[in-house]
């Protein structure tokens, strides 16, 4: 089986497992991953951060965005027609609407994206070597490749497997917060 078949596989593994993740089980580990992220040196040091609205039982954010705006600039993603992301300031979540794919977007003006000195990235799976599996586009590697600050995954336990079979385009992670870990590159 080639790269892009396991992957594709493993995508689908653990987008199932994460559909049927219990919702309350979900909201208490969102609530401990919050908390770390809190507390975390490189969240609290940063001003201008990018986060994703989560979908399909992902960690949530909500409660994190909304308390990033009270001492942060905030920024959403927004998904392109050619499939690039945009990046957005925004004032609170009111300042959004259903965007491709069902994902709440930004109705907000674009900003540049060099502003941002943080990125809560999403994804599907996550190994210990810091590689990714995203929904499958390709779009947050493209958009990750252009930007250096540090990028931080949020996940549950089961998302954390044993090895993703990466491939040249993949963008690794600096640091993956869990329920029960972070997972922190030796550079950082």
């Amino acid at each position: 089986m080639d790269t892009k078949s396991k992957k594709k596989l493993l995508r689908k593994k653990l987008l199932n497992l994460r559909a049927t993740y219990d919702k309350d089980e979900s909201k208490i580990k969102s609530s401990v991953i919050f908390d770390k992220v809190l507390s975390h040196p490189l969240f609290r040091r940063a001003q201008n951060v990018l986060f994703y609205v989560p979908i399909k039982n992902e960690v949530d954010t909500i409660n994190l965005i909304n308390e990033a705006l009270k001492t942060k600039s905030v920024y959403l993603p927004k998904t392109k027609i050619n499939g690039e992301i945009s990046v957005h300031k925004i004032s609170g979540l009111e300042d959004t609407s259903e965007g491709k794919y069902g994902i709440p977007e930004p109705t907000t003006a674009e900003t540049d994206s060099q502003i941002l000195d943080l990125i809560i990235v999403p994804g599907v799976a996550f190994d210990s070597d810091f590689n990714r599996i995203g929904f499958g586009k390709g779009y947050y590697d493209k958009f990750l490749k252009k930007l250096k600050c540090p990028k931080i995954a949020l996940a549950y336990d089961f998302q954390i497997i044993k090895n993703i079979p990466a491939q040249e385009h993949d963008q690794k992670i600096d640091i993956i917060i869990t329920n029960s870990k972070i997972y922190e590159q030796s550079s950082n």
